[in-house]
């Protein structure tokens, strides 16, 4: 007996099946990839909040006290853990590098240098951009400072 039809039967459904199988797969990877960006741009943002009013409120004494107290809270320490679970390492190592500046000159008893902060803030939204998908950005930590700094050229 020839059984040349069942061949012809089970090898598409085998080659239906792994194709099938396959195109699930990538697209799981693919919606996995999607939660994983969107937890990290809301994390990212959260992460930014603070230093954003900051920036913003320079004459707003009320409003960087407000926004320094956010930096010292639990949430903004929940946020801080999350970065170290979702973020990429640029990110992390930019923002280990961001707060430990603060944190030696908080040891020190020292002002903060306007120089050094931007520049490493600067870094930090670089390496976000980069981390949400511009990775070949030709971009610069100053050029990311330029929109939100007006005399940035004299500084």
């Amino acid at each position: 007996m020839d059984n040349s039809w069942l061949i012809q039967l089970v090898v598409p459904a085998i080659v239906g099946f792994g194709g099938w199988y396959f195109r699930s797969i990538v697209e799981s990877i693919r919606q996995e990839r999607e939660r994983l960006h969107e937890s990290r741009r809301k994390v990212y943002l959260d992460l930014l909040e603070p230093f954003i009013t900051i920036l913003s409120a320079v004459n707003d004494p009320e409003r960087q006290e407000e926004a320094s107290r956010k930096i010292t809270s639990i949430e903004y320490r929940r946020t801080i853990f999350e970065l170290g679970l979702v973020g990429s390492d640029e990110v992390n190592v930019s923002l280990g590098e961001f707060m430990q500046y603060f944190f030696k000159i908080e040891r020190k008893g020292e002002s903060p240098e306007a120089k050094r902060i931007m520049f490493l803030w600067g870094d930090l939204l670089l390496s976000i951009r980069r981390d949400l998908g511009s990775k070949g950005t030709k971009l610069s930590n100053r050029d990311m400072l330029r929109p939100q700094i007006k005399d940035i050229d004299e500084i």
